[in-house]
């Protein structure tokens, strides 16, 4: 009956352990989904900007963008 219990609490461990590593993996790609999207909406406002040298405008997109 030991043994039986050892092998569950080993098999409780090791799918725990993967199902952790299955969530982390999932947020770091929701995040980086998240961050790829925020960069595409800001790169066209934030260069135009830029190139017209509005300091004040790029602050601006910037700051709303949080």
């Amino acid at each position: 009956m030991a043994m039986v219990a050892a092998v569950v609490m080993v098999f409780v461990f090791v799918f725990c352990t993967v199902l952790l590593f299955h969530l982390v993996q999932q947020n770091r790609y929701n995040t980086a989904t998240q961050l790829e999207s925020i960069a595409r909406s800001v790169r066209e406002p934030l260069s135009s900007a830029i190139l017209k040298a509005d300091l004040p405008g790029a602050e601006t997109i910037l700051d709303s963008r949080n």
